[in-house]
């Protein structure tokens, strides 16, 4: 068989399943070789010849497939992955707070507990669930405009830990509403609420309350996290130059 690669022409002769070079057909007596047959040809293990097999090579063409198709899903998987995680690696979002505490009521009902979510905020922004359950006590519930408007201010500056204990003469009580056991509210920036536990009902009356802080996420303002973008873009990369890496060898396995 005459093969051309390039601009050259080379000779091969099949023995039982295998091929076999002999050389370049410039270089190769063509009539002599017909005319005279002989068996002491260079077939093997000659100095610039070399041993093919159709078995082998097919093995490799298969081989290079299977492997170009494994390296282009891992490239694939790369790109997707750091498709879904980008929104979340780029900004820094605040999570959810879930915050409790239990409280113990004394005295006569002449105390109000004072919440302001707000103070635990990271951002001005964002919202508050406020779940209160009282334990042998009744209460009544109202919000910051309860308290007598020249307190309020200072009340304010006070409830820089979140909650806080307010006298009776402190507040208007005629703002109080309701004869509740357990109170549900969702306050907002600069919202309070306001918990009086009015009348005690049984022995260590208590209240438990757990707020909840959910950060809303703003369109402006966010802040931008370069961190994470230098580690993205060599991903990136090699992601990408998997999946040509991939292409080129499933197409040189195809390649007849």
């Amino acid at each position: 068989m005459v093969k051309r690669i390039g601009d050259r022409e080379y000779i091969y002769v099949r023995h039982g399943r295998s091929w076999h070079y002999v050389g370049p057909l410039s270089n190769v007596d063509l009539s002599g070789m017909l005319n005279s047959p002989t068996t002491s040809l260079p077939l093997k293990g000659g100095a610039g010849h070399a041993f093919v097999s159709e078995k082998n090579t097919g093995f490799t063409k298969v081989l290079a497939q299977v492997v170009g198709v494994i390296i282009i899903i891992i490239g694939i998987s790369i790109i997707s992955w750091i498709g879904f995680a980008l929104p979340l690696s780029l900004f820094s979002l605040s999570p959810t707070a879930r915050i409790g505490q239990h409280v113990m009521v004394f005295g006569s009902g002449s105390e109000i507990l004072a919440v302001f979510p707000s103070s635990m905020m990271p951002y001005n922004g964002g919202t508050a669930t406020v779940i209160i359950n009282a334990s042998n006590t009744l209460l009544k519930i109202a919000n910051q405009s309860a308290i007598l408007p020249a307190l309020r201010t200072q009340v304010m500056e006070q409830l820089s830990a979140g909650e806080q204990w307010l006298n009776s003469s402190e507040v208007n009580a005629t703002y109080f509403k309701g004869n509740y056991t357990a109170y549900r509210a969702v306050l907002k920036p600069g919202q309070v609420l306001l918990v009086w536990p009015y009348r005690i009902t049984g022995v260590l009356p208590s209240i438990y309350m757990e707020a909840t802080i959910t950060q809303e996420t703003k369109p402006q303002g966010v802040e931008f996290n370069y961190a994470s973008l230098l580690l993205i873009i060599p991903l990136i990369a090699v992601g990408a130059a998997m999946i040509w890496g991939g292409i080129v060898l499933f197409r040189w396995g195809r390649r007849k």
